[in-house]
């Protein structure tokens, strides 16, 4: 993963991406112009990808198999959805995180 130049890490979380066939274990790094996946080399699915601030149309609060609230969906431009599991459901990492990218989306 390389950043773009100025660019500078604001979150570095562990994350869980929902795949075909798992849920991808990872790291999601949040600056403030992308967002960076990056998966475990434990998992047997393997994925890193950037997805760019400005290409968000939507993002929401999402629940993990409709029962466990500590999910985040994303929706791009392209109508292309990813959907991450962020921190423990008791805790308010999820809504954290969800503000400051709806922050970035604004600028």
């Amino acid at each position: 993963m390389e950043l773009t130049k100025g660019e500078q890490i604001k979150w570095d979380i562990g994350a869980n991406l929902k795949g075909r066939l798992e849920y991808i274990g990872g790291k999601l790094k949040i600056t403030d112009k992308n967002l960076y996946f990056k998966s475990h080399s434990l998992n047997i699915q393997k994925c890193d990808f950037v997805i760019l601030i400005k290409s968000i149309k939507q993002i929401d609060k999402a629940k993990v198999m409709g029962v466990s609230p500590n999910a985040v969906n994303i929706k791009l431009d392209d109508d292309i959805c990813y959907k991450f599991v962020i921190g423990l459901p008791w805790t308010n990492k999820r809504t954290k995180v969800i503000n400051h990218i709806k922050d970035l989306m604004i600028k």
